[in-house]
């Protein structure tokens, strides 16, 4: 086994990916830095992919597998018991779906030893269907004009979940993966990590180095509109305004508006009224909408709580709030070349 200081684990949940789970794991024998782990924790698959997983781990040590034994069910609560039973400095996780290029185990490890002050590192990933580059599509790219608190604020994340190197100790007193919520856990945990102060640098001039699968059965878009899934992204949204306040950064709550209005009229045009309404109480009460766009908001919900969108006049009003707290998603295309810079806290100690 390879030094626990210059390891790097790769996290993995699994559940019911029988199709794509020994392309992954193959991605990871492939690696032309040995220095790593992978740990697998199945989440009740009722297909064979516990089965292939097992027999990975017989043919190579640095592959071990473990059965979730303790509730809840998810795939978070699998990445906090994989990071349990891992031993690295540093932690990647990476889904059942997704691949490693090569390089990444190097890469990763180059470029947290070479800034021993991280917490963790972002790196570019790309996106792909079938096979790496058919979809000629970044995850995200880099904008230098706006933090990524901001960006995470506007649904505009410059990466996700699977994307950064973490080191372990970070990610621990980040408060790991919650397992309360049933949606925007990966959401939640960079609103920690951007509001405390983590210290951080992007590295787009690399290399994509992680292949991120797109998925069309993906469990976080499956039945979206579920009253327990917008629960779970409104108390995101309140956990990072609570956040905010507790961090002495009262002058960026406005900036949870966009996140907030896009709940409201999520939950006023999906038959929930009460959350619409309560939500709304909130962010009036907590500063994150101003009076005014607390009042169009509040009519946009008598709106569709009465169903009168279906007169034009109505209609066009609710299209007007619509476009007045839009989100612009994630914006995807080709990364420009730049130097890292480092943001977050100057660490107490660097390692």
């Amino acid at each position: 086994m390879s030094d626990p200081s210059s390891l790097l684990s790769f996290i993995m949940p699994a559940f019911n990916r029988e199709r794509y789970i020994s392309e992954t794991l193959n991605s990871l024998l492939a690696q032309t830095d040995p220095r790593w782990e992978c740990v697998i924790v199945d989440d009740g698959s009722t297909d064979s992919t516990a089965e292939i997983a097992q027999q990975y781990a017989a043919r190579d040590p640095r592959i071990r597998f473990y059965r979730r034994e303790r509730n809840p069910k998810g795939a978070c609560p699998c990445r906090n018991i994989a990071t349990d039973h891992s031993r690295g400095r540093y932690l990647t996780f990476l889904d059942t779906d997704d691949l490693a290029a090569p390089h990444c185990v190097a890469q990763r490890l180059g470029v947290m030893e070479k800034n021993p002050g991280l917490d963790f590192a972002i790196l570019p990933a790309l996106q792909f269907r079938e096979k790496p580059g058919d979809l000629g599509r970044w995850w995200n790219v880099d904008k230098p004009q706006e933090d990524e608190l901001a960006r995470q604020f506007k649904q505009d994340a410059i990466c996700q979940g699977t994307g950064p190197v973490f080191t372990r100790e970070a990610f621990d007193r980040a408060g790991r993966w919650s397992e309360s919520l049933s949606l925007w856990q990966d959401i939640d945990l960079f609103f920690t990590l951007y509001i405390r102060g983590f210290r951080y640098a992007k590295f787009f001039h690399l290399e994509p180095d992680i292949h991120i699968r797109e998925l069309a059965t993906s469990l976080s878009r499956s039945d979206f509109h579920a009253r327990h899934k917008y629960v779970s992204r409104i108390e995101v949204v309140q956990r990072a305004v609570q956040t905010l306040r507790e961090c002495g950064m009262p002058g960026r709550i406005h900036e949870a508006s966009h996140m907030t209005a896009e709940l409201v009229t999520g939950c006023a045009r999906s038959g929930k009224p009460d959350l619409a309404s309560s939500l709304l109480h909130w962010a009036e009460a907590s500063g994150v909408f101003t009076p005014d766009e607390a009042g169009l908001l509040k009519r946009y919900r008598t709106i569709s709580r009465f169903r009168l969108h279906r007169l034009p006049p109505f209609r066009r009003f609710q299209e007007k709030v619509l476009a007045a707290f839009a989100c612009p998603g994630n914006t995807m295309g080709k990364v420009p070349s730049s130097e890292p810079a480092i943001h977050g806290t100057p660490p107490q100690t660097v390692r």
